[in-house]
C-alpha cells in the first residue's frame, strides 16, 4: 500500500480508487486477457510469432512443436464450442486443449498475491489432466518443474498440497529472504515421493536480519523416498547476515519416510544455521527399512547462538545418528522423543565454544553405541528416559550418557532413568 492513510486526515475518494480499485481492476483486466490469449506451455522456446495467414477459417492453436501454428482443420457451428474440439494428438488443431501448458492463471495468481497474500495450491502450476490422478494417489506425472516454477517465485509464501500423490525428481530450491510453508491438506494423506537420487527439498536463506526473517516450514506431509539411498530429504542452509532462515519455524504431522521395502533416504534433515526451530510430531526412517540413514537430524553451521526443540510424539528409526549437532547451538531440547534401532541418539559436538545446554526429557532411547554423547556443553538435564542396548556395533561400549566437557556445571542432573543392557 503505497498511501499512508491516518485518521481524520486527507482520506478522499480519488485516494481511494487510485490505491486500492486501480489494482483490482488491472488483475481482472488481466484475467480478462488470459482468458482470450493463446497460451503457450512455459518451455516453449518459441517466440510466440504468428504464421502468415490464409482465409480457410482455420484457427490459430498451439502447435505440437510448442509453437503457434494454423490448424489443419476448419472451425464452423459448433465446432466452435471447446467441449467439441478433438482430443489432445489427434493433430494440429487438437493442441487447443493444451493439454501440455501449465496452468495459465499462475501468473494471474502470483499477482493476487501481492495484493492479499494468500496460500497457492500446487494444483494451480499442474496440468489439469494431470489432477484426477494425483488425487486418486495413481500420477506418474513428474511435478519437479511445477514445483521449481513455484519455489522460485519470491512472491509465493504458502504452497497447499492436497490428499494424493505427487512425484518428483531433482531439487527443488527456494533461494532468498522469503519465507515459504508447505502444507497439506484435507483430512488423507499427502505425499511428496522423490523418485532420484537427490531429490531435496533445499531452502537457501542469505542476507537476512534479526528481524522478518524467513521460516521454512513444513505441515501435514509425507515425504517419501522413491529409490534406495534417495539423498537428503529436507536441506536448509542459511549464509549472510546476523541471523538465519527458520525463527519462529514450527514443523509438525511430518513424514520422512521409504515409500517401500528397499527405499530410504541417506539423510532426513540436513539444516545450517536453524534458529529457533521446534519440530513436533515428526517422524524419520521406519523399522521396515533394509537401509540404514546417516542421520534423521544433521544441524551444523557456526552463526549467532540457536535453540532447536524437538517434542511431541516425534519418532527415529534406523540411522547411524539420530540427531547429529555440531553447529554453535545454544541449547538442544528434548521432550518425548523416540529413537528406535539407531547407532547413537543425540550427539553434540558443538563447532565452537558455544557450550550449549541439553535437555532430555521423557524420551526412550534404544540404541548401539551411546544414548547420549556431550561435548563442551555448560548444563545437562537427562531426566525420566527409557535408555536400553541393542547390542554394541563398532568399537567401544554402550552408554547411557558419555561426555569428556571439563565445564560442565554442577547443577546439571542425571537422574530417575531406566538403564537396561549397558
Amino acid at each position: 500500500r503505497g498511501t499512508d492513510f491516518q485518521s481524520l486526515g486527507d482520506l478522499r475518494s480519488a485516494t481511494l480508487n487510485n490505491d486500492q480499485d486501480a489494482p483490482i481492476m488491472m488483475v481482472q483486466q488481466l484475467a480478462e486477457t488470459i482468458d482470450r490469449c493463446l497460451q503457450l506451455p512455459l518451455e516453449s522456446t518459441s517466440s510466440g510469432g504468428l504464421p502468415a495467414m490464409t482465409p480457410t477459417g482455420a484457427p490459430l492453436v498451439v502447435g505440437t512443436t510448442g509453437g503457434v501454428a494454423i490448424g489443419d482443420a476448419e472451425i464452423t457451428g459448433d465446432m466452435l464450442l471447446r467441449p467439441n474440439l478433438a482430443s489432445y494428438g489427434a493433430g494440429a488443431g487438437s493442441d487447443m486443449v493444451a493439454a501440455r501448458t501449465r496452468r495459465p492463471t499462475l501468473r494471474l495468481h502470483s499477482v493476487t498475491r501481492r495484493l492479499n497474500s494468500q496460500p497457492l495450491s500446487v494444483l494451480e502450476a499442474i496440468p489439469d489432466a494431470e489432477h484426477d490422478a494425483i488425487l486418486q494417489n495413481a500420477s506418474t506425472y513428474d511435478a519437479g518443474d511445477d514445483l521449481r516454477t513455484l519455489f522460485a517465485d519470491a512472491q509465493v509464501r504458502q504452497i497447499d498440497l492436497p490428499n494424493g500423490l505427487i512425484r518428483y525428481s531433482g531439487a527443488v530450491v527456494r533461494d532468498g529472504t522469503s519465507p515459504l510453508k508447505l502444507r497439506g491438506t484435507g483430512s488423507g494423506q499427502t505425499i511428496l515421493r522423490g523418485t532420484t537420487a537427490g531429490s531435496a527439498l533445499t531452502f537457501n536463506g542469505s542476507g537476512l536480519h534479526n528481524f522478518g526473517m524467513p521460516r521454512f516450514e513444513l505441515e501435514g506431509l509425507r515425504l517419501e523416498a522413491g529409490v534406495a539411498n534417495c539423498g537428503t530429504a529436507v536441506r536448509i542452509n542459511n549464509t549472510g547476515g546476523s541471523g538465519y532462515a527458520g525463527v519462529g519455524a514450527l514443523w509438525q504431522d511430518v513424514e520422512i519416510v521409504p515409500s517401500a521395502p528397499g527405499t530410504w533416504w541417506n539423510k532426513g534433515v540436513h539444516a545450517t544455521n536453524l534458529r529457533n526451530t521446534r519440530f513436533s510430531r515428526v517422524v524419520i526412517g521406519s523399522n521396515a527399512m533394509t537401509g540404514e540413514m546417516t542421520h534423521c537430524f544433521h544441524l551444523d553451521g557456526t552463526a549467532d547462538p540457536v535453540e532447536v526443540w524437538f517434542d511431541g510424539f516425534t519418532y527415529l528409526y534406523v540411522a547411524e545418528r539420530a540427531i547429529y549437532c555440531e553447529g554453535a547451538y545454544e541449547g538442544i531440547y528434548l521432550n518425548g522423543i523416540n529413537m528406535t534401532s539407531v547407532q547413537e541418539g543425540l550427539i553434540v559436538r558443538p563447532s565452537t565454544a558455544a557450550e550449549p545446554v541439553v535437555h532430555v526429557l521423557n524420551s526412550y532411547i534404544n540404541c548401539r553405541r551411546a544414548a547420549v554423547d556431550l561435548e563442551k556443553i555448560a548444563y545437562f538435564n537427562i531426566a525420566n528416559n527409557g535408555i536400553s542396548s541393542v547390542g554394541t556395533q563398532g568399537s567401544g561400549s554402550f552408554y547411557a550418557l558419555k561426555t569428556n566437557s571439563t565445564g560442565i556445571v554442577n547443577t546439571s542432573t542425571f537422574h530417575n532413568n531406566s538403564v537396561l543392557g549397558g
